[in-house]
């Protein structure tokens, strides 16, 4: 049973960053603790989110772990709006470049529950067939943002990499697999990408055949992150941003939807044939 104490979302990030910048620092909590001469359970507080820190002990950190301005004043911001609603605007989400890599909220994420009915999720999209499917989503980008955004895509499936690299839970309907976008040559291989994810450790996809009618899924997209020793959450995505809910009410009624879709959803290794077979059909 997942704890569904809810923290705040800007909260949330303050904390995660704070946990990797100590990393980054190389000093553990007693060292950290010891050079600014605070009680002990100030790093615990500041990295738990449970109940918070406040901006004199932020700066004080932040000063120790040697983090520069940009940096160290979009934290600030957070920690300023931290008791706000749970959407996280684009102020909240300009980061400095040196760590825009790893701000997100899955990057600490230990599960990734995705369903997704139209499109392959992004983090295991083709470099193609994620700007295809960029540039049909009409945002009104200029060339360099769409390829800005296809790079921060890209870069941001390291987070599958090493020892800490979340477990991806993927949920496709059949629909997307059949969605040609990119045409039939960017699709194939796209196709062929996610088969081999498919076999990866970590990695468990299955597909909600096309005859298995109405579902749980058909209000759109879902996404439930699991944390080690936050409560989960749910992020929900739309052209201009991301809102972010953790209320057990309704992190709970997400999760039922996307069990459901599991209960329907074919099991990996007919899923896996089933993609092999629309790859090799797709002419």
């Amino acid at each position: 049973m997942r704890d569904r104490t809810t923290i705040g979302v800007r909260n949330r990030r303050l904390c995660l960053v704070l946990r990797r910048l100590r990393a980054l620092s190389g000093l553990s909590g007693l060292e950290v603790t010891a050079k600014l001469g605070v009680s002990s359970s100030l790093i615990s507080r500041a990295e738990s989110g449970k109940r918070g820190i406040n901006r004199d002990d932020l700066s004080a950190l932040l000063t120790l772990y040697g983090v520069d301005r940009p940096v160290r004043n979009a934290l600030l911001h957070l920690h300023t709006n931290a008791t706000n609603p749970e959407m996280l605007d684009r102020g909240d989400l300009d980061f400095h470049d040196d760590l825009a890599a790893w701000t997100g909220l899955e990057q600490d994420a230990t599960v990734i529950h995705h369903y997704e009915a139209l499109l392959v999720p992004g983090l295991l999209q083709t470099f193609p067939y994620a700007r295809a499917a960029i540039m049909a989503a009409d945002l009104g980008l200029g060339e360099q943002e769409v390829e800005e955004r296809v790079n921060a895509g890209i870069a941001g499936q390291s987070l599958l990499r090493g020892p800490s690299a979340p477990r991806l839970d993927i949920v496709l309907h059949e629909a997307a697999l059949h969605q040609r976008v990119g045409g039939v040559d960017v699709m194939r291989d796209q196709l062929g990408y996610l088969l081999e994810a498919s076999f990866r450790t970590r990695i468990e996809i299955r597909i909600v055949p096309a005859e298995a009618g109405g579902h749980a899924g058909m209000g759109g997209p879902i996404v439930i992150l699991d944390y080690a020793e936050l409560p989960s959450l749910v992020r929900l995505t739309n052209k201009v941003g991301n809102l972010y809910l953790e209320d057990h009410t309704d992190v709970a009624a997400y999760q039922r939807a996307f069990d459901g879709l599991h209960t329907i959803a074919l099991p990996p290794d007919r899923s896996a044939h089933l993609i092999s077979k629309i790859a090799s059909n797709m002419t």
